[in-house]
């Protein structure tokens, strides 16, 4: 008999732990994680935990958090488990940059999604997190479309972590059961970014100059 193709069916051959999930990634290759306060923590962690069985890893990754101690592991191996190219880096400040200069390819973000698609910067694994699917198998990336939309459907390997807690947000923001390769699920409390007091200074200057307007 052929195999079923019904998205339900797939989404439950398709489920793995974390940990399983982390074993198809290959030494040499380049791993997007969807980025910002989308970032799949769960995958995030269990990257971590297996990347010292690892050498060689690109992790590419646009404003992402860093809830895994990734950077301090490039350091401490002098990027032999890893290096990071971080994409596009908003508002972070001057001592950051200056911390981790070595990791930054600086462009705008509006160029990034042909990065991927293009192949000019093939992306072998994909790390996003979704909501469930719908009734038709449909997951929305929610918080974090940006350019993760771009890697998911561009990368080789697809890897979702499933989440209740992700938002389920309209427009191109989704992609199927279907077209992804390991279901992880983890529900975790969506990510936030903490002001620091130069981001709470920034936010008053607005309002000050438009004072001074009047």
């Amino acid at each position: 008999m052929p195999k079923s193709t019904y998205w339900a069916d797939a989404y439950l051959e398709k489920r793995r732990r974390a940990d399983e999930a982390m074993r198809v990634v290959r030494p040499g290759q380049r791993v997007f994680i969807g980025s910002a306060c989308g970032q799949p923590q769960a995958l995030v962690q269990a990257l971590f935990e297996s990347a010292g069985k690892l050498s060689g890893l690109e992790v590419v990754r646009l404003m992402s958090r860093e809830t895994a101690a990734l950077t301090s592991l490039a350091d401490q191996t002098q990027d032999f488990a890893l290096s990071i190219r971080t994409i596009y880096l908003g508002a972070a400040n001057a001592e950051s940059i200056a911390r981790h200069k070595r990791f930054i390819t600086p462009m705008n973000m509006s160029e990034v999604p042909d990065l991927f698609t293009s192949q000019k910067l093939p992306i072998h694994v994909a790390l996003v997190q979704t909501s469930p699917p719908d009734d038709f198998g449909w997951m929305s990336l929610g918080i974090s479309v940006d350019v993760t939309r771009a890697a998911a459907l561009s990368a080789d390997l697809l890897i979702a972590q499933v989440n209740t807690n992700m938002p389920r947000v309209l427009g191109q923001s989704f992609i199927h059961v279907n077209d992804v390769d390991i279901i992880v699920r983890a529900h975790r409390p969506a990510g936030r970014r903490r002001l620091d007091p130069a981001d709470r200074l920034g936010r008053r200057i607005p309002g000050h100059h438009s004072g001074a307007m009047r």
